[in-house]
């Protein structure tokens, strides 16, 4: 009996170790895009991206391989930049 509830006390530990790390893994995953998932998160098409990271050196990425990733963090500054406030923003 006490080996069985033994081995139920490792395998619940055993699997919130393991979500954790799933979580974890979700988490960066979602902070580092693709050219082609950063032309949907910003609702453009990939050749906007290409132009504005490659030639005209607007949108901040890293090539850690072959092809280019950017960070969220990157984008969303990048339409922040760009944001036009409006006439209920203060200051305005």
């Amino acid at each position: 009996m006490d080996s069985k509830l033994y081995s139920e006390k490792v395998l619940l530990l055993v699997l919130k170790r393991l979500f954790f790390e799933v979580a974890q893994d979700l988490q960066e995953n979602d902070r580092v895009l693709t050219i082609d998932e950063a032309a949907d998160f910003l609702k453009v098409k990939v050749d906007t991206v290409k132009r504005l990271a490659f030639k005209k050196h607007e949108l901040p990425y890293s090539k850690p391989g072959k092809n280019a990733v950017f960070l969220r963090e990157d984008l969303l500054k990048f339409l922040e930049k760009r944001r036009i406030p409006s006439i209920h923003d203060e200051g305005v």
